[in-house]
């Protein structure tokens, strides 16, 4: 670390300290007020070859980097802006969860009334191709593709629906042992 030297805005009192403490608040040792140590680009010379006397003095308030200008928009410049930008919205996922979901309260359901494993099953499908197709829809998948990927995830809804019911079948198991 090097040192830098530099005056007190109040009192003209010279003082040294680490560079580190470059932009913090000290107190001046002459006079005790509050001051800030002067950035390093305050110590960088203008000029190469010629020596300057004067110490930088430190600042009576914080100085914060300034951003450089910006130009007020125009109604029309603003529009063309945004017309440019796309515009992300975050899809509304109640109804995939609904639709991964749905199945498992409807086959209690279905079950009670014994409509049997068929209904089921059916209800299972059903599901995972509404959850699957919704997922290929807010993902805005263009024609064929949106069909390939409503059917990639439909496929993938039937696997999620294997996995859970098995969770529930073991958890099942273990609450009837215990």
């Amino acid at each position: 670390m090097s040192e830098i030297k530099f005056a007190c805005p109040h009192c003209s009192q010279h003082i040294a300290c680490e560079d580190i403490c470059c932009g913090e608040s000290i107190d001046c040792p002459g006079c005790g007020r509050e001051m800030f140590v002067p950035r390093q680009a305050a110590f960088i010379p203008l000029q190469e070859g010629k020596i300057t006397v004067a110490l930088p003095v430190a600042s009576k308030e914080r100085q914060y980097p300034r951003s450089a200008a910006l130009d007020l928009w125009s109604e029309e410049e603003w529009e063309r802006h945004a017309s440019k930008m796309e515009v992300h919205q975050h899809p509304n996922l109640l109804p995939l969860w609904v639709f991964l979901l749905l199945p498992f309260f409807s086959a209690f359901i279905l079950i009670r009334y014994r409509m049997g494993a068929v209904a089921v099953g059916i209800g299972f499908v059903l599901c995972a191709l509404a959850s699957g197709f919704y997922l290929a829809k807010i993902q805005q998948k263009p024609g064929v593709r949106m069909i390939l990927m409503g059917g990639l995830y439909s496929f993938a809804a039937l696997g999620v629906y294997v996995a859970m019911s098995f969770g529930l079948l073991f958890v099942g198991c273990l609450v009837a042992v215990m």
